[in-house]
């Protein structure tokens, strides 16, 4: 692999984890306008599981709406 290849391939990667966690902290921050019991509730029982329905409901939603303009 050369010097170029690397570079762009790091960079890519870079790039999706970069908006991956703009994404999560996204959803965290919705969460907690949205639910502020249930993640007060999940944060005291250090429990995700309460969590994670909404947060795939939201990224259906957020996805579906992408593919829809797409």
């Amino acid at each position: 692999m050369s010097g170029t290849t690397a570079k762009k391939l790091m960079m890519a990667v870079m790039g999706g984890t970069a908006i991956g966690s703009a994404v999560l902290a996204g959803l965290a921050m919705w969460l907690v306008v949205t639910q502020p019991m249930m993640v007060a509730t999940a944060v005291t029982d250090h429990s995700v599981t309460p969590l994670l329905p909404p947060v795939l409901r939201g990224l259906h939603d957020l996805l579906s709406t992408l593919i829809r303009y797409l």
